[in-house]
């Protein structure tokens, strides 16, 4: 049967395309939708109840690998097999030495199947990896073999389409050959998920990459991470992955026992090649001692060593010789006999590679004035030269080394090695037979200069005060700062660590000695093994810089803003720029969204698990709008498995930093600028148009370019870009309302160079272009005409950063370390920065904030400069701090000349005014309201004043009635209007001399709705409304008039009537007339008299209840009846003798009641029952008697029922009226 799918399937997705042999970087596809149940319980378990499954470890697990290669990682390796197993072994070993330390598990490799010969290679000419997927099972299904094994994995060394680099479920996996990418597909075959799956009990463990599922659509945050997902940097599993893991190899693995046998070897072995030698693992070993002597007896012994895997290398022997081989497995539980003795020999045809002499392994080059470092080797005999090839960590298989050199010596003298500190070296000599096999792989380590950065010349004069950067060269390792004033470093003044998983720290010097040597020491020191070569440890980098400090002391305009000085600011990571509100800046760290506010400079951090996934870290945008709100794009989870996120756009206010409203913008995850009327959205690729809340493609921004900066002017947008064919800058200019689209460059704009660095538009809607130029190093442009800004016309000679202050005035920074700015068609001085820091090359960008002042951001955090002078901090006074809504009041900033106000109400809406040549603000504040101001004068501004509220007493009018007259459980509708601030609740109050009423009314669309009680009095009462919170009484009220309710009441001439006599009825009525109801019988009857009379017959044997309904008078409806009339029937004694020949008299009895049968039937039993259906006497004869007398004398006067019980069965009723 064709393989098809795993039974759980893992993908691994490109990010980049493999081009060699440096392990790639990748996102992993993964649809968890085929887990099994057993994994999906685990996985739903609490996390303490899941942990419990590691607690309980003993014994070693065993995992046998058999590893499949296809003929195209064989010709990478050029057809050298040894070579090829050294590389395998050595990567599966660096991964079990985290399987081992993670999950107990040692993986241990059983089998590599080489497939050399392309023709029969079933994986040749094949690239797609589902595909090679599907072919992987079907040969290993259909093959025999002889090894047993727990997992089988197909590393790989080619591209690959299909988006992947990796598959993993099951019993088998596929990986490229990298350490990371191979624990984590084999991690899938021990059934664990990737740590953003939703099927987790509480959802994802981390927020890189969008869920597996669509549990979680919010923001993404680039954090460390664990092999499992997609954070990467952490060498190890994630806790949870860690317990299922270990479930699956409890049930699945062996555990480790004594090897049970020794080593096999066959009689005679010839290396060929690289001189390395693998044999058939023993599974349980923990190791293996390897003799190889001169003689069988093993009397000469020429090597002797213990490995940790099922191979050695040999280049310690000498090769034109023959020796004696054999192995013995080594346990804690107990050791294996030794291996049966093999003869070995080397292949002259196949010559080893040369031996490597110096530097010794792991050799350290740390000296600040290092001469060359020699690479040295033991001459091979007959060499005509050597090549010799070094390279960096991520390219341990030398792929793409960044040197390669032909020498003809058997050394090579190497200066200026840049890149990573850790370098690997190689070399294969040339000789008249051809190339000898690569030599094993040296490694040394240099020293990294640029880890440690000071604001200044090296060896120059500093501030007392400076921020510095270091960098790691490996995330997790410790970063150690030392000070002394020593060149020994005998005298420490501190000592400083950073540890973490940033490449980037920004450290601070402070309260130094004026005019002192300082020497300052770098030290990085691994955690653990380096990633790129477990046997490289402990300190790998040094470097050393010395520096004197001026004899002034730093100005205290200067603020530097890092992890030391700004609490909150995090101490390790990137700054990538700022953007300033009136309240500060807005930082964009790697580490997350910063607020810095502006007086008291602390640091305030928008991080995903504090604003609940509203706001993450994978941030692409950051700008301000004209209401002074910052507008925020980062990317957000779509959910899905290996769906793409995008982007969305979060406006903040940009005072206090809360989250107003935040709505998806772009699929593209790219997005570079938003404009501050948030109309223009622009990527990588395109240019977009926001309006009302929707996303229109306004053009495409060619492919052969990238965008670099964008500003508005008036309706235009001004895009700056790189142009990679050309190699040079361009200026796309849309015109917002025809989208007519314009391109400017030297091609067709004289007056532009090469290189355009920065835009500005100032306050008159010119363009500003900062270029690259001696002769005209700003350009102008009106909208009609260009001009050129020479150099002779300008106070300095080129300028290092454009900018414009909140009015639009143009500021440059010069390239003498002077700002001007241009106001009023001159140059103006703004501050010389030469005596305090001399170092512009450092400062970064400069932006100029609210206050005047100016920033800079660059690898050393934000830096702050003053330019201002001391002004004093303003105090409100105010006419009046308690105003009725509508009521104007007068705040004056005492203190100041011009004043820059700014408030916010109760409401949440805020606003700002610059007030110049007065120092007071008229104001209609519409609800309660804090004023906060600041002095101005000439672009700087003093501190915040303390705050300042005016309360506002809203104002309640009681705008009328539906009407003025009413009547008990009638609805009463009010209208009213309410200007400023109060909760919708309110009371309606309706009282006089004798009664108070109080309502709580229904509100809806402002109209009150509330009802009179029943309980309500006629008379005249006044009507008044008060509002809830605060207690807020309307200025008027209405007068109504409440009448009774009328009041019906029946009565008759008759208690009792007999069958067709007549009955005269009453209905007194209250209220005023006319009145109107319905009788008993239907009929609607309207009078104007009261007592309603009328007279009725009774036509029927039965009782009658009478009543009227829906009565009415002249003013209310919905009148009360107060009683239902009843009318009896009477059965007389004149009645005719029942049918059944019974007779009953007197009737109406007083005394004694004669009931009488016929001849035939007797009377069995007589009850007598009241109107309430009680029995209240009862006589039985003592025989059926004929006749029977009964005294009821006694007996209350009324109807009674007297039933009476035949002899034959039957039952007769009489009504008797007892008087």
């Amino acid at each position: 049967m064709r393989f098809h799918f795993l039974p759980v399937f893992f993908v691994l997705v490109f990010l980049v395309s493999i081009s060699g042999l440096a392990q790639p970087k990748f996102v992993c596809g993964t649809s968890d939708h085929n887990l099994p149940d057993s994994v999906l319980r685990l996985m739903s378990l609490p996390p303490e109840t899941l942990m419990k499954a590691r607690a309980g470890v003993g014994s070693q697990y065993v995992c046998r690998l058999a590893l499949e290669i296809d003929s195209d990682t064989y010709l990478t390796y050029e057809k050298d097999t040894n070579r090829l197993k050294e590389a395998l072994l050595k990567q599966i070993a660096s991964v079990s030495a985290v399987y081992e330390r993670e999950i107990n598990t040692r993986l241990v490799v059983v089998l590599i199947n080489i497939n050399k010969d392309p023709a029969k290679d079933p994986y040749a000419g094949e690239n797609n990896i589902y595909i090679l997927s599907n072919r992987f099972n079907d040969v290993w299904s259909k093959s025999v073999n002889a090894v047993p094994y727990d997992k089988r994995l197909y590393v790989y060394t080619k591209s690959l389409t299909g988006g992947a680099v990796g598959l993993g479920g099951g019993k088998q996996a596929i990986a490229y050959l990298g350490k990371f990418i191979i624990a984590h597909e084999l991690g899938h075959t021990f059934d664990s998920p990737h740590t953003h799956s939703c099927n987790w009990a509480g959802g994802p463990l981390d927020f890189c990459v969008n869920s597996e599922g669509d549990c979680y659509k919010e923001s993404l945050d680039q954090t460390a991470g664990t092999i499992m997902g997609y954070c990467g940097t952490l060498d190890t599993f994630h806790p949870r992955c860690q317990a299922i893991m270990l479930n699956h190899a409890d049930k699945n693995l062996p555990k480790r026992t004594r090897p049970d046998s020794p080593p096999i070897l066959p009689a005679t072995i010839t290396l060929a090649g690289s001189p390395f030698l693998m044999w058939a693992a023993a599974p349980m070993a923990d190791n293996y001692t390897v003799e190889l002597a001169t003689d069988p007896s093993f009397g000469e012994i020429a090597l002797r060593d213990t490995v940790d895997i099922n191979g050695v290398r040999l280049d310690r022997l000498v090769t034109e010789r023959s020796y004696y081989l054999r192995i013995r497995a080594l346990s804690l539980l107990g050791n294996s006999d030794w291996s049966a003795t093999s003869r070995l020999q080397f292949d002259p045809l196949n010559p080893v590679g040369p031996r490597l002499i110096s530097p010794a392994q792991d050799t350290r080059f740390f000296d600040d004035a290092q001469p060359p470092i020699r690479l040295s080797l033991e001459p091979v005999a007959g060499a005509t030269g050597y090549e010799v090839e070094l390279t960096t960590p991520t390219d341990v298989n030398f792929t793409s080394p960044f040197s390669r050199q032909m020498v003809s010596t058997p050394f090579l003298d190497v200066t200026g090695v840049q890149g990573n500190n850790l370098i690997f070296w190689r070399v294969r000599a040339s000789t008249r037979r051809g190339k000898t096999a690569w030599s094993t792989t040296g490694r040394f380590l240099v020293r990294q200069a640029l880890a440690l950065n000071l604001p200044g010349p090296v060896n120059g004069v500093l501030p007392t005060r400076f921020p510095i950067n270091c960098s790691a060269q490996t995330a997790g390792s410790t970063i150690r700062l030392t000070l002394s004033k020593q060149a020994s470093f005998g005298s420490v003044v501190w000592t400083r660590e950073y540890k973490g998983n940033y490449y980037q720290y920004v450290s601070m010097l402070d309260s130094l000695s004026p005019a002192s040597t300082y020497y300052l020491k770098l030290e990085e020191i691994l955690n653990g093994p380096h990633p790129a070569s477990s046997s490289t440890t402990g300190m790998i980098n040094q470097v050393v810089q010395s520096f004197r400090t001026a004899a002034a002391s730093l100005s205290d305009r200067w603020s530097f803003i890092n992890g030391h000085t700004v609490k909150g600011y995090p101490t390790g990571g990137y700054t990538n720029g700022a953007m300033f509100s009136d309240k500060g800046a807005w930082v964009r760290h790697s580490a997350s969204l910063l607020r810095i506010d502006a007086d008291s400079l602390l640091a305030y951090q928008y991080e995903r698990a504090l604003t609940g996934g509203q706001l993450g870290n994978v941030i692409s945008g950051v700008s301000t709008d004209r209401d002074g709100n910052v507008l925020v794009t980062n990317s957000i989870s779509t959910g899905g498995n290996a769906a793409n996120p995008t982007d969305q756009l979060v406006v903040l206010d940009g005072r206090y930093g809360r989250i107003l409203t935040r709505f998806p913008i772009i699929s593209d995850r790219s997005v570079r600028y938003q404009n501050p009327n948030r109309q223009i959205i622009i990527s990588n690729r395109i240019i977009y148009e926001l309006k009302n809340g929707k996303v229109t493609a306004l053009m495409n921004v060619p492919t052969n370019a990238s965008v670099e900066e964008v500003v508005l002017q008036s309706n235009y947008c001004w895009i700056r870009t790189t142009n990679y064919t050309s190699s040079r800058n361009e200026l796309i200019r849309i015109a917002l309302d025809t989208r007519v689209v314009s391109v400017f460059s030297q091609e067709n704009t004289p007056l532009l160079t090469q290189y355009l660095n920065e835009l500005a538009v100032d306050q008159t809607g010119q363009l500003w272009i900062r270029q690259s130029s001696t002769n005209y190093p700003l350009i102008q442009f009106d909208g009609a005409n260009w001009t050129g800004l020479t150099a002779a016309s300008l106070p300095f000679y080129t300028a290092s950063s454009l900018t414009t202050d909140r009015a639009g005035v143009v500021h440059v920074l010069s390239n003498n370390n002077v700002i001007y700015r241009y106001a009023s068609a001159t140059w103006q001085k703004v501050v010389d920065l030469n005596p305090s820091f001399n170092m512009v090359t450092v400062l970064g960008r400069m932006q100029i904030d609210n206050q005047g002042k100016f920033w800079f951001t660059s690898r050393f955090g934000l830096m702050c400069y003053d330019p201002c002078l001391a002004m004093t901090t303003p105090r409100i006074s105010t006419s009046l701090p308690v105003v009725n809504y509508g009521e104007s009041i007068v705040l004056q900033a005492d203190g100041c000349v011009s004043a820059n106000w700014s408030w916010t109400d109760s409401q949440g809406n805020s606003a700002e005014r610059l007030v110049a040549g007065t120092n007071q603000l008229t104001a209609v504040p519409q609800y309660n309201t804090t004023y906060r101001v600041r002095c101005q004068n000439e672009g700087c501004a003093s501190k915040a004043s303390s705050p300042v509220e005016v309360a506002v007493r809203p104002v309640l009018m009681l705008k009328g009635l539906q009407k003025r007259t009413f009547c008990p459980r009638e609805a009463v509708l009010a209208t009213y209007s309410l200007r400023g601030a109060a909760t919708d609740a309110f009371r309606l109050t309706i009282k006089n001399d004798e009664q108070r009423l109080t309502l709580m009314p229904d509100n809806r669309d402002s109209t009150l709705t509330a009802y009179l009680p029943e309980s309500v009095t006629a008379g005249v009462y006044w009507v008044s409304l008060e509002s809830v919170q605060p207690v807020i009484k309307a200025i008027d009220s209405v007068r109504i008039t409440v009448h009774a309710l009328p009041v019906a009441r029946l009565s008759s001439d008759k208690a009792a009537v007999v069958p067709g006599d007549s009955i005269q009825i009453s209905v007194a009525l209250t209220g005023a007339a006319p009145w109107q109801f319905n009788r008993w019988d239907r009929q609607m009857t309207r009078t104007s008299e009261t007592p309603y009379v009328t007279t009725i017959k009774a036509i029927r044997d039965s009782t009658y209840r009478l009543t009227v309904s829906g009565l009415s008078d002249a003013n209310c409806t919905g009148g009360i009846v107060s009683n239902v009339l009843t009318i009896s029937s009477l059965i007389l004694a004149t009645e005719s003798p029942a049918p059944d020949g019974l007779s009953v008299y007197p009737n109406p009895a007083t005394g004694q009641l004669t009931i009488e049968g016929d001849a035939v039937t007797g009377i069995r039993l007589l009850r007598l029952i009241d109107g309430q259906g009680r029995e209240v006497n009862r006589q039985q004869p003592a025989s059926q008697s004929k006749r029977e007398i009964w005294d009821v004398s006694t007996l209350p006067t009324g109807l009674y029922i007297l039933q009476i019980s035949l002899s034959n069965g039957q039952q007769s009723l009489w009504k008797i009226n007892k008087q």
